[in-house]
């Protein structure tokens, strides 16, 4: 499926609120990209000046939710291939220099699958259920919909999904007290 999109190119988009303390290293992680661009949802804590100062795409929106907001970032998106990440999270570098062979070569493939390694105490989990997490994060412009319940949002792909060896790196909480205040926010 080619649309008008700018051929083997790549916008990333990243969704946002309150991340000054890592959105730096998730921007740094993607450097390679074509565009990034990053919707924030009202934060308050100087992540805006961050973004600002790595020369992104601030876009300044409301919160309607995980699968609307990454909806909203798919229709943003200006090249032919589209990378999803979240503020907490980092792409390793094998992975980046996967992700670059692809967006130069594959002319097949509609989406790809990525490990996400979650990390706990700067540690990674490889095992149980926090370490085996392939969700497709890459796609081509034009072939994707997000969809599911917020938050268990997934990409659908009209297309064939392939597979790529490198991680993301995710880190989704700075300490024990908001690892707790999560569990606790979800179960009510």
């Amino acid at each position: 499926m080619q649309n008008s999109s700018q051929k083997n190119s790549l916008t990333v988009v990243i969704i946002a609120k309150n991340e000054v303390d890592r959105i730096d290293k998730a921007i740094e992680s993607v450097s390679f990209a074509t565009c990034i661009v990053v919707l924030d949802s009202g934060s308050t804590d100087g992540t805006q000046d961050v973004c600002k100062r790595y020369g992104v795409k601030l876009i300044e929106t409301d919160w309607p939710g995980f699968v609307a907001q990454k909806n909203r970032g798919l229709d943003i998106a200006i090249s032919e291939w589209v990378l999803f990440l979240d503020a907490d999270e980092i792409i390793s570098s094998p992975l980046a220099m996967e992700i670059q062979n692809v967006i130069a070569n594959d002319v097949l493939t509609q989406g790809y699958r990525m490990r996400r390694v979650n990390w706990w105490e700067e540690r990674p989990l490889y095992f149980g259920i926090w370490g085996r997490g392939k969700p497709i994060r890459l796609v081509r412009k034009g072939s994707a919909i997000w969809k599911g319940r917020d938050p268990h949002d997934s990409l659908t792909v009209n297309g064939k999904v392939s597979i790529l060896n490198g991680i993301i790196e995710h880190h989704p909480y700075r300490n024990l007290s908001e690892h707790v205040a999560t569990l606790d926010r979800y179960s009510r």
